[in-house]
């Protein structure tokens, strides 16, 4: 059987939303050392488990940060035969980390293949309408795929999986049982599990929702060039699930890949605050010698981004062109990337970056980074020195005057 890649939508349901919302912890709290950025380990390239059996049951778990409607679910599949029937819906936990058995409200999606799908594949089932499931925020629910037929008898397929991260890639949030897929093998109630990151995303109405799942198919190199008169760069923001509110990520170091495309330059990287002509926070060099390699690369100074708050991560070349390595979303899923759309997305600018837009030829792509540092309450600690010795001095003044 040739091993054939594509994704699946599947009509499944309606979340109504929960009275109250539940919120993740923040990943990295106050002093501690952390890594920002897109970089991850999230791919839809491995194969995971193999269904060949109409009593398989495959699972899932994610948690409820959010109140959402869902009515479809997007799964990556290999090796998918023609005339096989899938179905997919979403279950409780049964208090033990696994499904329940259930469907919630019996409700579940199907879809049939009339051909074997050849490389990427969006297909629709339809749901009755009018059906909702409520879930609770907060709690942990699983995704879960059975076969309800195969036309041949020896006929399997296997669900994509790749990385094994903790961390959803939509706001680098944490949702420690993420990693893990499983199989339930000819109805028994025994389950076999592999740590991995399983390829799903929710939707609504032909809307892609970001939150929970994984969306990325692959990550690989030249997937950006930035060129000395249309750069490229990433717009981003560092979350409330990533340090807490109203304080800061001390950034000192950046890990990217760059290969050289016809430059006979360094490639200048550059941190800024979000916005045309935006104020340049921090500046480091990607020497040409090291083009072709990943670069852990320290800035010249430190910069101090807040939380909740953009900033963008442009590039500049003398000659020539460099080529970034990228994180790329199934096509038409980039709503449930690292910070969708709005949040965090490619850009492309002009030669001094006076103006810059979202990268329209990659809206599916973000640029793969990481950036090290460590979370404070202040962005400047010299800064704060400085106020408090002003305010001695005025304060010894005053004592002086009135002595």
């Amino acid at each position: 059987m040739r091993a054939r890649l594509f994704v699946s939508t599947f009509s499944v349901f309606t979340l109504v939303a929960a009275p109250t919302l539940a919120r993740a912890a923040p990943h990295y709290s106050l002093g501690q050392a952390g890594t920002f950025g897109s970089a991850g380990g999230w791919t839809a390239n491995a194969n995971g488990i193999t269904i060949d059996s109409t009593n398989d049951l495959y699972a899932v778990p994610f948690t409820a940060y959010e109140i959402i409607d869902i009515d479809r679910i997007w799964q990556g599949y290999v090796g998918l035969e023609a005339n096989t029937s899938v179905e997919v819906g979403i279950m409780a936990d049964n208090g033990s980390g696994r499904p329940t058995g259930t469907f919630l409200s019996g409700l579940s999606g199907t879809f049939t293949t009339t051909t074997a799908p050849g490389g990427v594949a969006v297909i629709d089932a339809n749901f009755p309408t009018g059906t909702n499931v409520s879930i609770v925020s907060g709690n942990t629910y699983h995704v879960v795929t059975r076969a309800t037929s195969f036309d041949t008898a020896g006929d399997n397929f296997i669900i994509r999986v790749g990385g094994a991260e903790i961390i959803r890639p939509y706001d680098r949030g944490v949702d420690p049982v993420i990693n893990r897929v499983s199989r339930s093998f000819n109805g028994s109630s025994t389950w076999s599990d592999i740590t991995a990151n399983a390829f799903f995303v929710f939707g609504n109405d032909g809307t892609v929702i970001g939150g929970p799942g994984q969306p990325y198919t692959t990550t690989a190199g030249n997937q950006f060039t930035s060129s000395t008169t249309s750069p490229r760069g990433q717009q981003f923001t560092i979350t409330d699930k990533e340090i807490p509110e109203d304080t800061y990520a001390r950034i000192d170091s950046i890990t990217i890949a760059a290969n050289n495309n016809g430059s006979t330059s360094n490639l200048n990287l550059q941190l800024r605050e979000a916005g045309p002509g935006g104020a340049i926070l921090a500046n480091t060099v990607f020497p040409l010698a090291l083009a072709g390699t990943t670069q852990t690369l320290t800035w010249d100074k430190p910069a101090y981004l807040k939380e909740g708050v953009s900033y963008v991560l442009t590039s500049t070349v003398a000659t020539g062109s460099y080529r970034f390595s990228g994180l790329t979303g199934a096509g038409g899923l980039g709503d449930a990337t690292w910070g969708g759309k709005t949040t965090a997305f490619a850009v492309a600018g002009n030669a001094t970056w006076s103006t810059y837009s979202a990268d329209a030829s990659r809206p599916d792509t973000d640029i793969a980074f990481s950036m090290s540092g460590f979370v404070v309450s202040y962005p400047e600690p010299s800064a704060a020195l400085a106020v408090l010795s002003l305010a001695g001095a005025a304060m010894l003044r005053r004592c002086r005057r009135s002595s």
